[in-house]
């Protein structure tokens, strides 16, 4: 029998620093494989007591998109808060990815909203670069990206 997770869609959660302090994360989609598309917010916060104090979480103040295994929200090195009020998936899209293949080719994945892959097609353009990678990143991957990026 598969355990409960502990989050759900729109749970606002807590990433502990390397260097101290904290960024807010929200879970955007999931799948039973503990896979979660989550949202990363600026600034950076000290207590982590203080989600509503830190300002409002906007798609405007996102500093980090991805994919990322869900084992800090399971094993509680993320701290869980309670989901954002009245929170919609359509409100949080899920974005297309882009990565690059060993020919050099870059190429713009599709997901559904369960973070099943869909489709693939050869991308073009300079918004290409806004796009999140077509990555799996580990809990402590996220973390150490996060500290870097909000320093």
């Amino acid at each position: 029998m598969a355990r409960k997770l502990p989050y759900g869609l729109g749970t606002r959660f807590w990433v502990p620093l390397r260097d101290g302090g904290f960024a807010r994360g929200i879970v955007a989609r999931m799948n039973e494989k503990g896979v979660i598309f989550a949202y990363f917010f600026v600034p950076k916060v000290v207590d982590s007591g203080s989600w509503d104090l830190a300002g409002p979480a906007t798609l405007e103040s996102c500093v980090l998109r991805g994919q990322v295994g869900g084992l800090g929200l399971i094993n509680g090195e993320w701290k869980i808060e309670a989901p954002i009020p009245s929170w919609t998936i359509e409100a949080w899209p899920m974005p297309p990815f882009v990565r690059q293949d060993s020919d050099g080719q870059v190429l713009v994945s599709s997901y559904d909203d369960r973070i099943q892959y869909q489709s693939e097609r050869v991308g073009s353009g300079t918004d290409l670069e806004r796009l999140p990678k077509d990555v799996l990143m580990g809990y402590g991957s996220a973390e150490v990206k996060l500290t870097k990026m909000l320093a």
